[in-house]
């Protein structure tokens, strides 16, 4: 195990998958970082149990959550030693949500992502919003059928971590919200409306992916080495 400045937990996101953070975990882990990744299946509260059963006697961490990954990480921050929590395209910060609007926006999010692939790979120009893939239309169907699933969406739209964001910053824990510029799913300007709303004063340290291509599912994509950048002090 590395000293503990080393130490980097990241949290994934909603049925992410490692290969996900692949490029990131990899920048990180040469520059000398030593990385834990965790995505464990359940609710919220049974991911956090989850985390915390595998970190509590860690010492101090870097922690970074990704999308729901982030209401996890937040929540867990007030229980672990953290030196800086960084949120990627973070759940639980754009106020008032549903379900049925949630998938919508990650369908979009989606659909907008491959198409625009296809149409970079093949120079075509077709309106991402026309046709749903079979992915989409499985993982619809998944959420419609599964109640399991759907109550972890549910969970998801309720969750609000911006009074437990200002109360880890009075408590002198540095707060690093990454945000992709074309992210559907959670986009940017709602969260920057619901901490504007919170608290007028600036205190948060935004990172953005200025790239028009960054988004939700592809910011680590997009932009590999950004976690390494902003760990080493870099950005």
């Amino acid at each position: 195990m590395s000293t503990k400045k080393n130490l980097v937990v990241i949290i994934g996101g909603f049925a992410g998958e490692i290969t996900a953070y692949a490029d990131e975990i990899s920048a990180l882990e040469k520059s000398g970082k030593t990385v834990l990744f965790f995505n464990p299946k359940g609710t919220i509260q049974e991911k956090m149990g989850s985390v915390y059963a595998e970190t509590k006697n860690l010492g101090e961490i870097d922690l970074v959550g990704f999308s729901e990954g982030a209401i996890v990480a937040t929540k867990l921050a007030t229980e672990l030693q953290i030196r800086r929590l960084i949120l990627v395209n973070p759940a639980g910060l754009i106020g008032k949500d549903s379900v049925a609007v949630l998938i919508c926006r990650f369908i979009r999010q989606v659909i907008e992502e491959e198409m625009h692939a296809l149409n970079c790979a093949l120079h075509l120009n077709f309106n991402p919003l026309r046709v749903l893939t079979r992915v989409e239309l499985e993982f619809l169907k998944n959420c419609l059928c599964n109640p399991h699933l759907w109550q972890e969406l549910s969970e998801i739209t309720q969750a609000r971590i911006e009074s437990s964001l200002y109360d880890l910053k009075k408590g002198r824990v540095e707060i690093i919200l990454i945000s992709a510029k074309s992210d559907r799913i959670f986009p940017e300007e709602r969260i920057a409306k619901v901490l504007k709303e919170f608290h007028p004063v600036e205190w948060i340290k935004w990172v953005n992916f200025v790239e028009k291509d960054a988004s939700h599912n592809a910011s680590f994509l997009k932009e590999p080495g950004v976690l390494r950048q902003i760990l080493a002090g870099e950005n």
